[in-house]
């Protein structure tokens, strides 16, 4: 839990009436954004974790977002 949401929940037991525009029900769950960009990095890292491995065993001195993301997974396609 966030230091934000922990902060939030020791107020509302101590009391303080707190409104959000989410449910008190919903503080901790994932949002729905959250939960979709997991599945994606999932499937990316499921689809890709050979070149992560390469990255890992010989390539670590390279940035992996650009060793992974502009050389393998965009690389031969339009990024503007």
């Amino acid at each position: 839990m966030s230091e934000t949401f922990e902060t939030l929940h020791n107020l509302v037991h101590k009391g303080v009436k707190v409104v959000m525009d989410i449910p008190y029900e919903l503080w901790n769950e994932t949002s729905a954004e959250v939960a979709d960009l997991k599945k994606q990095c999932d499937v990316l890292v499921e689809e890709y974790e050979d070149v992560i491995e390469d990255w890992y065993r010989h390539h670590q001195t390279e940035d992996l977002s650009q060793f992974l993301c502009a050389n393998h997974v965009l690389k031969g396609k339009d990024t503007s």
